[in-house]
């Protein structure tokens, strides 16, 4: 019954802390967090681009 109840504690925490902190977090570093996002993304782009040049050349015509 104990590791029930800290679980429901924890639970309970986390959601608080959800529900009043992160709308803080989000607002103070929400820019930094998507361009993050948008920077790993293009660089991903970017890699694909890259490994699929050579063979793109190779056939002479672009892969859709």
């Amino acid at each position: 019954m104990k590791a029930e109840r800290r679980h429901e504690l924890q639970t309970n925490t986390l959601a608080l802390w959800l529900r009043w902190r992160a709308p803080e977090i989000w607002a103070k570093f929400g820019t930094h967090i998507l361009l993050g996002v948008i920077i790993v993304l293009l660089a991903v782009v970017l890699v694909r681009h890259l490994m699929n040049k050579p063979v793109e050349e190779a056939i002479g015509r672009p892969i859709c």
